[in-house]
C-alpha cells in the first residue's frame, strides 16, 4: 500500500467512525448526565489505546536506548496532547516508522496507523464536542433573554445564592409557574467549586443547562464577569447580557441576591442603584445596626427598592408561626377555686440560648417578649434566659448596647462559655430541673443535633420529667437524612417525649411568601382593621396603612420614620400573639368570646369602664389578659432596644408607657383592653 492508497483509505475509516461516534455523542447531548458519562468513557479508551500504541512505538524507534519510565511518561503526555488536536504522527521518528526512510511505503504494521489515525480523530471529536457544548451554554441563556423580553415584568433574577436560590426558585416555580426564573451564574450556578479538582472543575467549566435539567430554572445565563466586579454603570454590557437590562430595569421584576456572604450581596445591590436597576431587590444580610439603616436609606429611594433579608430573624419567625412551639405551651396556667383559667401563669419560664450568633440574638428577643406573662399577682411572672457562647465577652458588650434594658434585673444573663466543655456540664447540672426551654444555634446542623441528644440524656439521666413543659428547639438549616433518622429515632423513645424540635429548614425558610411577607402583611392588615373597628374608627383601613406605609418612605424626619416603623411592627407582633393569648383561655371564655368582646367599650373617654358585662369571670379573664398585653407590649420595646423615660423619643429610644401596669392612666390601660377586644373579635 503506499501513501496515497493509505491516505484514501484512513479517511474513509475515520470518517465512519468519526460519525458513529458523533452519533453516540448526539444522541445523549441531551442529558447533562449521559452525555458526560458517554464522554468520559470514550475519552478513556481512546487516552489508553494510544498510550499503549504510542508507547509501542516509542520503544521501537528508540531501539531500547529510553527506559521504560520514559517511555510510559511520553506516551502518557502524547495522548493528552491529542485532545489539544496535535499528534506525532508526522514526526521525524514517527514519518520513518510508518513509511520507511523514502516516505512512501510502509515499512511494518499499516494496522498502528490505522488506530493512531482513528484515535487522533476521535480525539478531536471529544474536544471539539466539548467546545460546542460550551458555546451553546452561553449561547442559550443568550437566546433565552432576547426571546423573553415581554417577561420581564413577572421574572424573577437570581444572582447568588446557591442552595438558598434554588430552594427559593422551586418554591416560586411551584406557586407562580408562568412568572420565568433566570439565574445569573459564574462560572458555574449552582456550587462554588474551589476546592474539587481539576477534572471536576473542567466538568463544571463546560457543563451546559439542557431542557430536561433546568431545575426550578427557566433559564441560565453566564455573565463574563461576576456582578460583584461589575464598575461603574452599564454593567449589563460588562456581563456581556445586554438584554438582562431589560428585566433589570422594570419595576415588576424581583432580583435575589442570597449568598453566605452578607458584604458581597450588600455590594451588590449598591452595583445595582449605581447602575439605576429599578428591580424589586431582595438583598440577604443581618437587619441590624448600619444595614437597618440602609434599608431605611433605600426606601427614602424612589427608583430603588430593596429588601433587607435577614435568615435568622426568618428562621425564629417560623416558631412563632407554629403554635405548638410557642412558650406559652411550656409553662403552668393559673386556674380560678372552680378550675377555669384566668389568663394568668403558675410557673416560671427558665429558657437557656446556646450559642449567640445572629440566630441566638433573634432567638432572646423572640423569647423576652413571647414569654411575658402575668402572675396570680398582676406582675411579670418570673423570667430568667441564659444564653452562653464561647465568644460571649465580644458578643455581650455589642449587644448591651445595642438593647440597654436586656440585663440581669430582667432576667437576662450572658456566660462566657465552651459549650460541651466540662463547665458547661456542671453549669447545666443546676440548672436542668427548672428549664422549660432549651434553643441550641451553634451555626453547625450536626453538633446541634447531637448536642441536643447529649443533653436530653443528661436530663433523663439526672431525674428530670420530661413529659411536659420542656423542649428543645434545635436550629436545622440543611438537616441531612441520617440527622432526621436520628431525632426521629430519639422523638420515639418513650421516655424522652419528643422533646427535640426543629426549626429554621432551608425549605420552610426560603419560601417566597416569606420574602414578600404577603401572608402575614395581610394577617397584620387585619389585625389593624380589628383595632381600628375596636375602637370604633370609621376610616377606611387600607388608606391609612398605605399612608402609613407611603409616610415610612417619604418622610424626612427620622424621629417620624421611627415611630411609624414602630407602630407598624406593633401590628406585626399583635397578630402573632392571638395564638398566645387564646391559649391562655379556657373553652367557657373562647367559645363566647366574641360576645365578651361586645362589652369591652370602644370610647373609653364616653364610657370610662374596661367591662360593661356582668360576669366577674369574664371581668377578671379580661383584666389578666390586658395586663398581659402591657407586658408584652414592654417586652416587645424592650427587645427593641428601648429604655423607660419621661418622654417618648424615637431617636433616643425611649417610651414613657414602659412601666409598671398600675402606673399607667386608665385610658392608656384600655388600649390594652382594645387588644384583647380585637383579639377576641378576629
Amino acid at each position: 500500500m503506499n501513501s496515497l492508497q493509505f491516505q484514501i483509505s484512513s479517511f474513509v475509516i475515520g470518517l465512519i467512525i468519526g460519525t458513529l461516534y458523533y452519533m453516540i455523542l448526539a444522541r445523549n447531548s441531551k442529558s447533562n448526565k449521559l452525555f458526560f458519562r458517554t464522554l468520559c468513557i470514550c475519552a478513556i479508551i481512546i487516552f489508553v489505546v494510544h498510550s499503549f500504541l504510542d508507547a509501542y512505538v516509542i520503544s521501537e524507534i528508540s531501539v531500547g536506548d529510553l527506559s521504560s519510565f520514559f517511555i510510559i511518561a511520553l506516551a502518557f503526555f502524547h495522548s493528552l496532547e491529542l485532545f489539544v488536536f496535535q499528534t506525532h504522527f508526522f514526526d521525524n521518528g514517527y514519518q520513518e516508522f510508518f513509511f520507511g526512510k523514502d516516505g512512501c511505503e510502509f515499512s511494518s504494521h499499516p494496522w498502528l496507523a490505522y488506530l493512531f489515525v482513528i484515535t487522533f480523530i476521535l480525539a478531536a471529536i471529544t474536544s471539539v464536542a466539548l467546545v460546542i457544548k460550551a458555546i451553546n451554554r452561553r449561547r442559550a441563556g443568550l437566546m433565552w433573554l432576547s426571546d423573553n423580553k415581554d417577561k420581564a415584568g413577572m421574572s424573577h433574577v437570581f444572582f447568588l445564592g446557591g442552595k438558598m436560590a434554588l430552594t427559593l426558585a422551586e418554591d416560586i416555580k411551584k406557586h407562580f409557574p408562568d412568572n420565568p426564573r433566570i439565574f445569573v451564574g459564574y462560572p458555574d450556578p449552582e456550587e462554588i467549586f474551589m476546592d474539587l479538582s481539576i477534572w471536576e472543575k473542567i466538568k463544571k467549566l463546560f457543563k451546559s443547562r439542557t431542557e430536561d435539567d433546568l431545575g426550578p430554572f427557566d433559564a441560565i445565563v453566564y455573565s463574563r464577569i461576576p456582578l460583584s466586579e461589575a464598575v461603574g454603570t452599564d454593567i449589563c454590557s460588562q456581563m456581556n447580557l445586554k438584554d438582562l437590562e431589560l428585566f433589570l430595569k422594570n419595576h415588576m421584576c424581583k432580583v435575589y441576591l442570597l449568598s453566605d456572604d452578607e458584604k458581597e450581596n450588600l455590594h451588590c445591590a449598591e452595583i445595582l442603584y449605581r447602575d439605576g436597576c429599578t428591580a424589586e431587590i431582595f438583598c440577604r444580610a443581618c437587619r441590624e445596626g448600619v444595614n437597618r439603616m440602609y434599608e431605611d436609606a433605600m426606601t427614602k429611594t424612589p427608583s430603588i427598592n430593596v429588601h433587607l433579608v435577614d435568615s435568622s430573624y426568618l428562621a425564629v419567625r417560623n416558631i412563632k408561626n407554629c403554635q405548638e412551639l410557642l412558650p406559652v405551651n411550656y409553662v403552668e396556667k393559673g386556674i380560678d377555686k372552680n378550675g377555669y383559667r384566668e389568663g394568668w401563669v403558675d410557673s416560671a419560664f427558665n429558657s437557656m440560648i446556646l450559642g449567640f450568633g445572629e440566630t441566638g440574638r433573634e432567638a432572646l428577643g423572640f423569647l423576652y417578649e413571647h414569654a411575658a406573662f402575668v402572675d396570680r399577682d398582676f406582675k411579670r411572672s418570673p423570667f430568667s434566659c441564659v444564653v452562653m457562647d464561647r465568644q460571649m465577652g465580644k458578643l455581650e458588650q455589642a449587644y448591651r448596647k445595642s438593647f440597654p434594658g436586656m440585663n440581669e434585673s430582667v432576667g437576662v444573663f450572658f456566660k462566657l462559655c465552651e459549650i460541651g466543655s466540662n463547665e458547661f456540664w456542671l453549669d447545666l447540672a443546676d440548672r436542668i430541673q427548672n428549664l422549660n426551654y432549651i434553643v441550641i444555634c451553634l451555626g453547625d446542623d450536626r453538633l446541634n443535633l447531637y448536642l441536643a441528644v447529649e443533653m436530653v440524656e443528661y436530663a433523663f439521666r439526672h431525674g428530670k420529667d420530661l413529659s411536659k413543659n420542656f423542649v428543645i428547639l434545635v436550629a436545622q438549616e440543611d438537616p441531612t437524612h441520617l440527622d432526621n433518622v436520628t431525632l426521629n429515632h430519639y422523638n420515639q423513645i418513650g421516655q424522652y417525649h419528643n422533646c427535640i424540635r426543629t426549626f429554621g429548614d432551608r425549605k420552610d425558610v426560603w419560601t417566597y411568601d416569606n420574602m414578600t411577607n404577603e401572608s402575614i402583611k395581610a394577617k397584620a392588615k387585619s389585625y389593624f382593621a380589628g383595632y381600628m373597628r375596636a375602637q370604633g374608627d370609621t376610616r377606611d383601613p387600607e388608606v391609612l396603612w398605605n399612608q402609613r406605609d407611603e409616610e415610612i418612605e417619604t418622610t424626612s424626619d427620622y424621629a417620624i420614620h421611627a415611630q411609624r416603623v414602630r407602630q407598624r411592627s406593633q401590628d406585626y407582633a399583635n397578630c402573632f400573639h392571638v395564638s398566645t393569648k387564646l391559649a391562655l383561655i379556657g373553652p367557657e371564655i373562647y367559645d363566647c368570646r366574641r360576645d365578651i368582646a361586645k362589652c369591652i367599650p370602644a370610647d373609653f373617654k364616653k364610657n370610662p369602664i374596661h367591662y360593661t358585662g356582668a360576669d366577674e369571670h369574664a371581668k377578671k379573664v379580661l383584666h389578666y389578659l390586658a395586663v398581659h398585653e402591657h407586658i408584652r407590649w414592654e417586652a416587645s420595646h424592650v427587645a427593641m432596644g428601648y429604655t423607660p423615660g419621661k418622654v417618648t423619643d424615637e431617636v433616643l429610644k425611649t417610651h414613657v408607657c414602659i412601666m409598671s401596669y398600675d402606673d399607667l392612666t386608665p385610658e392608656v390601660q384600655h388600649y390594652d383592653y382594645l387588644v384583647v377586644k380585637t383579639t377576641f373579635e378576629i
